[in-house]
C-alpha cells in the first residue's frame, strides 16, 4: 500500500507534523505552449561551444511541461514545546520524497 503524502512528508520532516494536504490537480494547471531553447546549442551559436546539434550524448529525459504530476502539498507545524517562535512550512512531496520547502 503507497504512503500518503502527509506520511512522507512527517518521516522527512523530523520534529514537524502534518497539518493539512493539498493534492495538486495537473489538470487545471495553465498548459505551456512551449519551451525554451536549448542550452548547449545557444552555447554553440554564441560562444562557438558546446556539444553540437543533434548531438544527444550525456542528454537526459527532458520532461514535459504539461505531464501530469504526482505531487502533493503538505502544511508542516513544529511539534512540542520549543524555545522558538512557532511555525509553518509547506513541503512539496512528490514520489516518496519531499521535493522542495518553504516557509
Amino acid at each position: 500500500m503507497a504512503k500518503s503524502p502527509k506520511t512522507i512528508a512527517e518521516e522527512n520532516m523530523k520534529g514537524w507534523t502534518a497539518i493539512d494536504e493539498i493534492p495538486i490537480d495537473s489538470t487545471s494547471l495553465p498548459k505551456v505552449d512551449g519551451v525554451g531553447a536549448d542550452l548547449d546549442h545557444l552555447k554553440v551559436k554564441y560562444f562557438g561551444q558546446g556539444k553540437p546539434r543533434g548531438s544527444d550524448a550525456g542528454a537526459g529525459r527532458v520532461r514535459d511541461p504539461n505531464e501530469s504530476d504526482d505531487a502533493a502539498l503538505v502544511v508542516m507545524e513544529r511539534q512540542g514545546e520549543h524555545d522558538f517562535a512557532p511555525g509553518r512550512k509547506t513541503v512539496i512531496v512528490r514520489g516518496n520524497k519531499v521535493v522542495g520547502t518553504q516557509g
